[in-house]
């Protein structure tokens, strides 16, 4: 699992549940092929019955790592 960035426990139950992620010990992690990148604005606005949040999924980068 990658590294990615250290959020808490209430920050990480504000991410949306389409991202599959695991928090360890205050650390996100990802699975191998998997880098996020999350802004802070992420963790100020949990979605609720009251407040619908929409999030913008994007690729930051694509990398090749074929083995040659």
């Amino acid at each position: 699992m990658s590294v990615r960035c250290t959020c808490n426990s209430e920050e990480f139950s504000k991410l949306p549940d389409f991202i599959r992620a695991e928090l360890i010990d205050g650390t996100l992690y990802t699975d191998d092929w998997t880098s996020l990148e999350v802004d802070e604005e992420v963790f100020q606005n949990k979605p609720s019955e009251t407040r619908h949040v929409a999030y913008r999924l994007s690729v930051v980068k694509v990398e090749d790592v074929s083995n040659e």
